[in-house]
């Protein structure tokens, strides 16, 4: 495919854009000068590709 992907710390594929993300949260997170007093947070939710109605409720 196009994406490659990783497998995460659960076992799970994860893909490369989506480890990038959460490497990128946690480099920001331990750099306490760049965001003082600030924690990022994420909420990686999967959803069906094709179904448009589920991506809009969440």
């Amino acid at each position: 495919g196009i994406f490659e992907f990783l497998e995460g710390t659960s076992g799970q594929l994860v893909s490369a854009e989506e480890h990038a993300f959460r490497f990128a949260a946690n480099i920001i997170n331990r750099n306490r000068t760049l965001l003082p007093n600030t924690t990022l947070t994420y909420d990686i939710q999967r959803i069906n590709l094709y179904d448009s109605f589920e991506a809009n409720r969440k």
